[in-house]
């Protein structure tokens, strides 16, 4: 196994940074990677005003992708498909059935589906007093579940931090 992490300029373009996405994840897989990871936040700003407006379905594992609903889901199963490589990708937001907003990394195999979603469970909380504030769970949903997936090297698993 060699895994690639990708780290990438986001701007506020869905469409411009899915392809900046697509981009290095090729570039990894041409340099030998076979599981490639991008970073949370990959489609959108990272900035809890934005995240709705960025938000798409993400699908569980054997759900079928509805493209019209998850342009991203459908972009990563394509990018990991194309590379021939396990995708962790970083996270999106996420529009749950439930209507609340979580950020979510979905797990992708060299076929294209999906092995795993994660939600994040420890949201990132931050008050100090005249100084930053940022607390992720004004507006996200935690996560429950651990994640984990298997690859024909080891088991992996998934955490957004």
């Amino acid at each position: 196994m060699r895994l690639g992490l990708c780290q990438i300029m986001v701007g506020t373009d869905k469409l411009v940074n899915v392809a900046t996405a697509r981009g290095a994840v090729r570039d990894a897989a041409r340099r030998g990677a076979t599981l490639v990871a991008l970073p949370e936040s990959f489609n959108s700003p990272y900035a809890m005003d934005q995240w709705s407006a960025y938000a798409e379905r993400v699908p569980d594992v054997g759900e079928e992708v509805k493209d019209e609903a998850s342009p991203t889901t459908r972009s990563l199963l394509d990018m990991a498909r194309e590379s021939a490589v396990y995708l962790v990708g970083g996270s999106i937001p996420e529009r749950g059935p439930d209507g609340r907003l979580y950020n979510t990394c979905l797990v992708a195999s060299p076929e294209g589906r999906v092995v795993a979603k994660h939600r994040k469970m420890h949201l990132f909380d931050i008050d100090i007093p005249g100084g930053i504030r940022f607390v992720e769970s004004e507006v996200l949903s935690p996560g429950s579940r651990v994640t984990t997936f298997e690859t024909p090297w080891c088991k992996v698993g998934v955490g957004i931090w």
